[in-house]
């Protein structure tokens, strides 16, 4: 019996979290040692490994673990689809790093230890594979304010002399962008409509959160099928700053210019410099493409959040909130 267990790849990133992987897998090997699980681990050297590892190494192993945070977890699901890793390699995920929103939509604690213990008793689980211009993105994805935000800080991250946590360094840089950002006309469309107008980003959610917890697409599943679509309008600064605290809770769709759509196919023009982020990081300006395969990646996911998900059913019985809800 022996044989037909899955053998478990840990990609660990040692500087995820500060170095907060690093130093929590000694509590995570002895966990694994006291439960028998056999195992192997390899440590990321450089940005772009996590992917290098997983690609390689995904038709040897059942399991393959992102130690770290979101960034790392992206990279090895770019791996795992780069390779055309087979259903039967699950991705599971250590939440070790600054921004674990991807494991948060899971359902998975912050604790390492019963991180694992939830790890090892998981059920396999087809999930919605997101990609915008044909990049894989595991929350959330987006164009203007937003993207803007991160281009800020992915060019400014090496010069912060400390750890700052994934929500303040987010709110921080968003009042600096604030200054200078100009709202900009969008043009979108997707299946069943299209929408033109000056806007202050839009954000496509596979998951519900980006930044460490801004809950953006407070409605989105992983599993049912759809895109959920969120268009801030022609928002003027004081109104942006009270909307902020909001973000917490996904209050801000209770906003009359904050509209919400469904989709499985979007297409976003507008002026050119404009960034793209996934993740928050940026892969380039406009236009977008945004694509979602349904059921495409299997993943690790505890049984609680099994039994939660199926009160919340498919893209097709949310249907009355698909077309703006203000």
């Amino acid at each position: 019996m022996e044989r037909d267990k899955p053998k478990w790849l840990f990609i660990l990133n040692p500087i995820a979290g500060g170095g907060r992987a690093l130093r929590s897998w000694p509590a995570v090997a002895a966990e694994l040692q006291t439960q028998g699980v056999k195992y192997d681990v390899v440590h990321t050297e450089r940005p772009g490994h996590a992917l290098e590892l997983a690609a390689a190494y995904c038709r040897s192993y059942g399991r393959i673990v992102a130690v770290g945070g979101d960034g790392t977890c992206q990279e090895v699901v770019r791996g795992l689809v780069q390779a055309g890793a087979q259903a039967d390699t699950a991705l599971g995920v250590l939440p070790l790093g600054t921004g674990n929103d991807f494991a948060r939509g899971l359902g998975l604690p912050t604790e390492p230890r019963q991180a694992l213990r939830a790890l090892l008793a998981a059920e396999v689980h087809q999930v919605d594979l997101a990609r915008v211009n044909g990049r894989p993105f595991i929350n959330v994805a987006g164009i203007g304010f937003d993207a803007e935000v991160a281009a800020l800080l992915n060019r400014n991250r090496d010069r912060i002399p400390f750890r700052v946590p994934g929500p303040a360094l987010y709110l921080a840089g968003i009042l600096y962008e604030l200054i200078r950002y100009r709202n900009a006309p969008l043009s979108l469309t997707w299946e069943t409509g299209e929408l033109a107008q000056k806007a202050l980003l839009v954000a496509v959610g596979n998951g519900r959160c980006y930044a460490g917890g801004l809950q953006m697409c407070p409605h989105a599943e992983m599993d049912d099928g759809a895109f959920d679509v969120v268009v801030a309008g022609d928002l003027h600064r004081l109104h942006v700053l009270r909307l902020l605290p909001t973000l917490f809770s996904g209050e801000h769709l209770k906003d009359p210019q904050v509209k919400l759509f469904r989709c499985r196919h979007l297409r976003v023009e507008g002026p050119p410099h404009l960034s793209i982020h996934a993740d928050g990081e940026v892969i380039g300006q406009l236009p977008a493409e945004f694509t979602l395969e349904k059921s495409a990646l299997a993943v690790l996911r505890p049984v609680v959040w099994a039994a939660r998900s199926t009160t919340v059913g498919t893209a097709e019985t949310r249907s009355q909130v698909s077309l703006f809800c203000l």
